[in-house]
């Protein structure tokens, strides 16, 4: 006989000598990993390099988690080991938190080199990469035209309007 209305499926409707079971898929103790490689057109791709033992790498840091291994080399004078990581404090919105935004800002570096000048890229040996590596540094800028030394007039100047 059908019922007239709509039943579904709840943990009350089974019968607890039969529960249903639902298999999953286990993982793999094995990680691909991957470097990124240029083709012979010039065209990037990740290629895979090997396969590394997540697992081994996991129980690698066992001991240094270990509550009881930390607390017997605190008893044993070494005090520093629960101050292992030093605080950090600072603006980090703007960091790319993985490995697209970090290479959308790579390319955001490469518009700007590219804006630049064709003398100035030439002060970089038109390499974007030695652009990026030299841009904080003072010879770095430098090269851009803004310079960091002042001139002896600038200086006295400096002085005599601070009185001294």
């Amino acid at each position: 006989m059908p019922k007239s209305k709509i039943e579904f499926q709840t943990q009350y409707s089974r019968r607890f000598d039969s529960p249903v079971r639902f298999r999953t898929a286990t993982g793999s103790r094995e990680a691909v990993t991957y470097e990124p490689v240029y083709d012979r057109k010039g065209v990037w791709h990740l290629a895979e390099t090997g396969k590394e033992n997540r697992y081994l790498d996991i129980q690698s840091y066992a001991a240094s988690c270990d509550i009881n291994v930390i607390m017997a080399r605190y008893r044993n004078g070494e005090t520093d080991v629960l101050q292992q990581i030093q605080g950090t404090y600072g603006d980090f919105s703007n960091v790319p938190t993985n490995y697209a935004d970090l290479m959308n800002a790579k390319l955001q570096a490469e518009h700007l080199f590219m804006s630049l000048s064709a003398d100035v890229r030439e002060k970089y040996n038109n390499s974007v990469e030695q652009f990026m590596a030299e841009i904080g540094t003072r010879e770095g800028m430098e090269k851009l035209g803004i310079s960091f030394e002042q001139t002896k007039s600038e200086q006295e100047s400096e002085v005599s309007s601070d009185g001294t």
